[in-house]
Protein backbone atom coordinates (compact mmCIF):
# COMPACT_ATOMS: atom_id res chain seq x y z
CA UNK A 1 0.00 0.00 0.00
CA UNK A 2 2.90 2.34 0.77
CA UNK A 3 4.24 1.94 -2.78
CA UNK A 4 0.83 2.69 -4.26
CA UNK A 5 0.61 5.92 -2.27
CA UNK A 6 4.13 6.92 -3.27
CA UNK A 7 3.38 6.36 -6.96
CA UNK A 8 0.26 8.53 -6.59
CA UNK A 9 2.55 11.36 -5.47
CA UNK A 10 4.93 11.06 -8.46
CA UNK A 11 2.88 13.10 -10.99
CA UNK A 12 2.35 15.90 -8.49
CA UNK A 13 6.03 15.93 -7.63
CA UNK A 14 7.00 16.04 -11.31
CA UNK A 15 4.56 18.89 -11.89
CA UNK A 16 5.80 20.80 -8.87
CA UNK A 17 9.47 20.36 -9.74
CA UNK A 18 8.95 21.30 -13.39
CA UNK A 19 6.98 24.42 -12.46
CA UNK A 20 9.58 25.79 -10.00
CA UNK A 21 11.58 27.66 -12.69
CA UNK A 22 8.38 29.42 -13.77
CA UNK A 23 6.92 30.14 -10.33
CA UNK A 24 8.59 33.54 -9.95
CA UNK A 25 7.47 34.77 -13.35
CA UNK A 26 3.94 36.09 -13.52
CA UNK A 27 4.49 37.15 -17.13
CA UNK A 28 3.02 34.01 -18.72
CA UNK A 29 0.18 33.93 -16.17
CA UNK A 30 -0.78 37.45 -17.22
CA UNK A 31 -0.51 36.38 -20.86
CA UNK A 32 -2.78 33.37 -20.23
CA UNK A 33 -5.32 35.52 -18.41
CA UNK A 34 -5.30 38.04 -21.28
CA UNK A 35 -5.96 35.39 -23.95
CA UNK A 36 -9.49 35.11 -25.27
CA UNK A 37 -11.21 31.98 -23.99
CA UNK A 38 -14.53 30.39 -24.85
CA UNK A 39 -17.37 31.29 -22.48
CA UNK A 40 -17.64 27.71 -21.22
CA UNK A 41 -13.94 27.38 -20.33
CA UNK A 42 -12.38 28.16 -16.95
CA UNK A 43 -10.63 31.52 -17.05
CA UNK A 44 -7.91 31.14 -14.43
CA UNK A 45 -4.69 29.21 -15.01
CA UNK A 46 -4.92 28.10 -11.38
CA UNK A 47 -8.16 26.26 -12.14
CA UNK A 48 -6.36 24.28 -14.82
CA UNK A 49 -3.48 23.53 -12.44
CA UNK A 50 -5.88 22.28 -9.76
CA UNK A 51 -7.73 20.09 -12.25
CA UNK A 52 -4.42 18.71 -13.49
CA UNK A 53 -3.43 17.75 -9.95
CA UNK A 54 -6.83 16.25 -9.10
CA UNK A 55 -7.05 14.15 -12.25
CA UNK A 56 -3.44 12.99 -12.59
CA UNK A 57 -3.03 11.80 -8.99
CA UNK A 58 -5.17 8.68 -9.62
CA UNK A 59 -3.05 8.03 -12.73
CA UNK A 60 0.03 7.84 -10.53
CA UNK A 61 -1.84 5.43 -8.26
CA UNK A 62 -2.92 3.41 -11.30
CA UNK A 63 0.68 3.16 -12.53
CA UNK A 64 1.52 1.06 -9.48
CA UNK A 65 -1.31 -1.34 -10.26
CA UNK A 66 -0.36 -1.49 -13.93
CA UNK A 67 3.07 -2.68 -12.82
CA UNK A 68 1.70 -5.00 -10.13
CA UNK A 69 -1.08 -6.68 -12.14
CA UNK A 70 0.68 -6.45 -15.48
CA UNK A 71 3.54 -8.71 -14.48
CA UNK A 72 6.26 -6.08 -14.27
CA UNK A 73 8.25 -4.60 -17.11
CA UNK A 74 8.82 -8.03 -18.68
CA UNK A 75 5.25 -7.84 -20.01
CA UNK A 76 5.12 -5.84 -23.25
CA UNK A 77 1.70 -4.30 -22.48
CA UNK A 78 2.84 -3.18 -19.04
CA UNK A 79 6.02 -1.67 -20.43
CA UNK A 80 4.07 0.12 -23.17
CA UNK A 81 1.45 1.50 -20.78
CA UNK A 82 4.07 2.73 -18.30
CA UNK A 83 6.18 4.10 -21.17
CA UNK A 84 3.22 6.12 -22.41
CA UNK A 85 2.57 7.31 -18.86
CA UNK A 86 6.21 8.41 -18.48
CA UNK A 87 6.08 10.13 -21.87
CA UNK A 88 2.92 11.89 -20.74
CA UNK A 89 4.66 13.27 -17.66
CA UNK A 90 7.60 14.48 -19.76
CA UNK A 91 5.31 16.16 -22.30
CA UNK A 92 3.40 17.91 -19.51
CA UNK A 93 6.66 19.24 -18.10
CA UNK A 94 7.96 20.34 -21.50
CA UNK A 95 4.76 22.18 -22.37
CA UNK A 96 5.44 24.68 -19.57
CA UNK A 97 8.32 26.17 -21.55
CA UNK A 98 5.92 26.96 -24.41
CA UNK A 99 3.56 28.62 -21.95
CA UNK A 100 6.44 30.85 -20.90
CA UNK A 101 7.17 31.64 -24.56
CA UNK A 102 3.48 32.51 -24.98
CA UNK A 103 3.13 30.13 -27.91
CA UNK A 104 -0.48 28.94 -27.82
CA UNK A 105 -0.08 26.83 -30.97
CA UNK A 106 2.80 24.87 -29.45
CA UNK A 107 0.88 24.43 -26.18
CA UNK A 108 -2.07 23.16 -28.21
CA UNK A 109 0.08 20.66 -30.15
CA UNK A 110 1.70 19.47 -26.92
CA UNK A 111 -1.77 19.03 -25.41
CA UNK A 112 -2.70 16.74 -28.30
CA UNK A 113 0.33 14.58 -27.51
CA UNK A 114 -0.49 14.66 -23.78
CA UNK A 115 -4.06 13.56 -24.49
CA UNK A 116 -3.00 10.79 -26.88
CA UNK A 117 -0.38 9.37 -24.50
CA UNK A 118 -2.89 9.49 -21.62
CA UNK A 119 -5.53 7.77 -23.74
CA UNK A 120 -3.13 5.09 -24.97
CA UNK A 121 -1.88 4.37 -21.47
CA UNK A 122 -5.45 4.15 -20.13
CA UNK A 123 -6.62 1.78 -22.87
CA UNK A 124 -3.70 -0.55 -22.28
CA UNK A 125 -4.14 -0.27 -18.50
CA UNK A 126 -7.78 -1.27 -18.92
CA UNK A 127 -6.66 -4.40 -20.77
CA UNK A 128 -4.32 -5.23 -17.89
CA UNK A 129 -6.80 -4.50 -15.09
CA UNK A 130 -10.27 -2.98 -15.54
CA UNK A 131 -10.23 -0.93 -12.32
CA UNK A 132 -6.79 0.46 -13.12
CA UNK A 133 -7.93 1.65 -16.53
CA UNK A 134 -11.00 3.28 -15.00
CA UNK A 135 -8.80 5.21 -12.54
CA UNK A 136 -7.29 6.94 -15.56
CA UNK A 137 -10.58 8.01 -17.17
CA UNK A 138 -10.88 11.40 -15.37
CA UNK A 139 -7.41 12.39 -16.59
CA UNK A 140 -8.17 11.29 -20.15
CA UNK A 141 -11.41 13.30 -20.12
CA UNK A 142 -9.67 16.33 -18.60
CA UNK A 143 -6.82 16.28 -21.15
CA UNK A 144 -9.40 15.96 -23.93
CA UNK A 145 -11.33 18.94 -22.58
CA UNK A 146 -8.11 20.93 -22.19
CA UNK A 147 -7.02 20.09 -25.74
CA UNK A 148 -10.38 21.16 -27.15
CA UNK A 149 -10.24 24.37 -25.08
CA UNK A 150 -6.77 25.12 -26.47
CA UNK A 151 -7.99 24.44 -30.01
CA UNK A 152 -10.72 27.05 -29.58
CA UNK A 153 -8.31 29.45 -27.87
CA UNK A 154 -5.78 29.02 -30.68
CA UNK A 155 -8.44 30.07 -33.17
CA UNK A 156 -9.76 32.93 -31.02
CA UNK A 157 -6.26 34.32 -30.47
CA UNK A 158 -4.77 33.70 -33.91
CA UNK A 159 -4.25 37.42 -34.49
CA UNK A 160 -2.59 37.99 -31.09
CA UNK A 161 1.19 37.85 -31.04
CA UNK A 162 3.40 37.90 -27.93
Amino acid sequence: MKRAILTALVPGAVGLISSIPYSKSSNFIEWWNSCKKPDWAPKSLYTYACMDALTITPVGYASYFIYKYGGGLNNALTALSLGLYGSNLMLCSASLSFMKKKDIKAVYYFSIAVHLTATGSAIIAYKINRCTGLLMVPYVLWTGFYTFTLYVMKNLNSEIKN
